[in-house]
Parts: structure tokens; C-alpha cells; sequence
């Protein structure tokens, strides 16, 4: 089973070394962590007695494993970068220190405070097979170009302000109406969907 990160390249649509930069742009981290939020996951590594820990994702850090204190607030000489701690605690050295981490934390019944836990998104899984196959918005992908489709009295134009003009412009409001939306397109050969902005324009008919 694939680890986090590249389950997250393939909903980005983007090489592992690229998530990093994705992650930073809130449109696309919010949109992965929509995806991933309160899922259950797996360390790819196990503990000393040989157990994988299992994890209930709450969110995604904003800097990478390089700059997150694995101790939150603990006196500096005594804490180290998230980084740090997997290389000394688990031999660990990840491959990717600058990436960001998934987070879990936990509530304090005593005194109410919260206990957070990071984890490289390298170094976790899906506990179970994940549903990424959903569309992705437009903005994630790399779109190919498709020619104008045609069904019956309802015409499909690219969704562009000019296209919008020149529809107005050609006829009135008599024999055409047009409005805005969204046509998907699902992109066999890489399991990918596409969305396109599109105007939509009705011919009536007597």
C-alpha cells in the first residue's frame, strides 16, 4: 500500500517532491485535508514491541517536519524538530524533511489542555484501501484541450468571458438562453477526472 505523501500526489496530480509546495497553498491543503480528515491511518514503521500505531488525522501542519517542535512548547535545549525526534527515537531518517505532517491530538480531562502528535505524511497509510477516485477541483490538474460537443438543442461552449460575449451576440433572447456550468470529463487512461467551465446555451425551437 502506498504511504500518505503519495497518496497525496496522486489527488494533487504531482510528483512526491512537489507536495511539499502544493500543501503550502491553502486552496490545495484544504482540499487534500478534506479528503483525508478524520480517516484512520497506520505508521509504515512499528513501535519497539513491533506495533504499528494507529492514527485519527485532525489536520495538516502549515511547515515542514524540519521546523515543527516534536514537544510543542517544551524549554528549546530539551526539544527537538519532529525530524530530529524520528532519527534519534526510531532510527528513522525520512527522505522528505521539509514536507509538512499530519497531525492527532488529544484532550487533557484534568486541566483541559491538548496534547498534539505530528507525523510525516511519509511515514503513514490508509488503514483501509483509500476512495480517491472522487473529482478533484480544476485547479489540481493539468487539463487537455477537447473540441465543442453538440447533443440535440444543447450546445457546450469553453467557459471564457469572450465565448460568453460572442454567444450574446450572435442571437437573442428569443431563440437562446445561456448560463454557466460545469461539464466533467472522466479521463480513462490515468483513472482522472477534468472539470471544465462551460456556457451552456439552449436554442429554442417552435
Amino acid at each position: 500500500m502506498k504511504n500518505l505523501l503519495n497518496e497525496i500526489a496522486h489527488i494533487l496530480n504531482c510528483t512526491p517532491n512537489n507536495v511539499q509546495k502544493r500543501l503550502s497553498l491553502n486552496e490545495d491543503s484544504e482540499y487534500v485535508f478534506e479528503r483525508i480528515k478524520n480517516k484512520l491511518f497506520k505508521t509504515t514503521y512499528s513501535d519497539r514491541n513491533g506495533n504499528q500505531k494507529m492514527i485519527n488525522c485532525k489536520g495538516i501542519t502549515t511547515l515542514g517536519a524540519h521546523q515543527i517542535k516534536a514537544f510543542g512548547n517544551l524549554t528549546p535545549i530539551f526539544n527537538v524538530s519532529v525530524a530530529a525526534y524520528f532519527f534519534v527515537h526510531h532510527g528513522i531518517k525520512i527522505n522528505y524533511p521539509y514536507h509538512q505532517c499530519i497531525f492527532e491530538w488529544t484532550k487533557n480531562k484534568k486541566n483541559e489542555n491538548y496534547t498534539f502528535r505530528y507525523y510525516p505524511i511519509e511515514l503513514v497509510q490508509f488503514e483501509e484501501p483509500p476512495l480517491l477516485e472522487i473529482p478533484p477541483s480544476t485547479s489540481l490538474l493539468s487539463l487537455p484541450d477537447f473540441c465543442d460537443i453538440f447533443e440535440k438543442n444543447i450546445e457546450f461552449k469553453l467557459g471564457t468571458s469572450s465565448s460568453a460575449s460572442s454567444i450574446s451576440g450572435n442571437s437573442t433572447d428569443d431563440d437562446q438562453s445561456c448560463s454557466k456550468g460545469i461539464l466533467w470529463l472522466y479521463r480513462k487512461e490515468n483513472k482522472l477526472w477534468d472539470k471544465r467551465n462551460v456556457w451552456i446555451s439552449q436554442k429554442n425551437h417552435d
